[in-house]
């Protein structure tokens, strides 16, 4: 286990792998695995430049899904459920893809698996963004400009972070090389390539909140339809699903929760 990476072990039962998304950490999981652990074994690891983690890996889905596999064989877990938000989700995609008998169920949670537009690709790639990215590094972090961001991102009845969770954001924010961790990401995201065909025995389910800001529903509807998944939508709901909405993560996990697939 490398010391500067920030890993999650705690309940008893099947495990249950939880993947956070860029700009967050594992905390976002909290309410989720507060409510589980009592009858499951709760997993999670800070991606690199997350949370409490250094950059223990590169920020690409398929190297990090190689990472985090390695770590669950030095813990001892065999198949293991997935749960992943956001960027998350395609790490969570990847650890199917490699190994789809030991993950055969799985939620993604507004997920950006079926990549950017090849403009915004184009505006990502540019050099002068990494260098805007190194700047950003420099500069203080300041909470209630990240509160402000973060909450543009929420539709629920709250419509604004706890002061625990925008902490959970704030930590990852202060972290040296966060930005540069995002932007990485970010890149890779407009890389990915979907592999349905990669996941065939797998039960992936696809679960959005109907105003998603960030990667909208639509997204979620051609991932769904390329994955052959469940899909439920979220009504007045936003991006950060596992802090708007825990007890829909609760619900599937202990299969409560009936997807159907997309389009019907």
């Amino acid at each position: 286990m490398s010391p500067s990476r920030f890993t999650r072990d705690e309940g008893q039962g099947p495990p249950v792998l939880f993947v956070h998304g860029l700009m967050a950490s594992q905390r976002v999981f909290d309410a989720v695995i507060a409510q589980v652990k009592g009858s499951r074994r709760c997993l999670a690891v800070d991606l690199p430049c997350s949370g409490k983690s250094g950059p223990w890996a590169p920020m690409e889905p398929r190297a990090l899904a190689s990472a985090v596999a390695r770590w669950l064989d030095a813990a001892g877990v065999g198949e293991c459920t997935l749960v992943g938000h956001s960027f998350g989700g395609l790490v969570a995609l990847e650890l199917i893809r490699a190994a789809p008998g030991r993950f055969s169920k799985a939620l993604l949670m507004s997920t950006p698996g079926m990549g950017l537009s090849p403009a915004l690709r184009t505006v990502l790639d540019a050099p002068a963004l990494s260098a805007g990215a190194a700047l950003v590094e420099r500069l203080p972090v300041v909470p209630r400009l990240v509160q402000a961001y973060l909450d543009q991102f929420l539709a629920g009845a709250s419509g604004t972070l706890t002061a625990a969770q925008l902490e959970g954001y704030l930590e990852t924010l202060r972290q040296p090389g966060a930005w540069r961790a995002m932007l990485e990401a970010t890149q890779a995201v407009g890389r990915y390539q979907l592999e349905p065909h990669a996941l065939a025995g797998a039960r992936v389910d696809v679960l959005w909140g109907e105003k998603d800001r960030l990667v909208p529903l639509v997204d979620g509807e051609r991932l769904a339809v390329a994955l052959g998944s469940g899909f439920e939508v979220l009504p007045r709901l936003g991006h950060l699903l596992p802090e708007e909405a825990p007890e829909a993560v609760v619900s599937w996990l202990e299969g409560r929760a009936a997807l159907r697939p997309a389009g019907r």
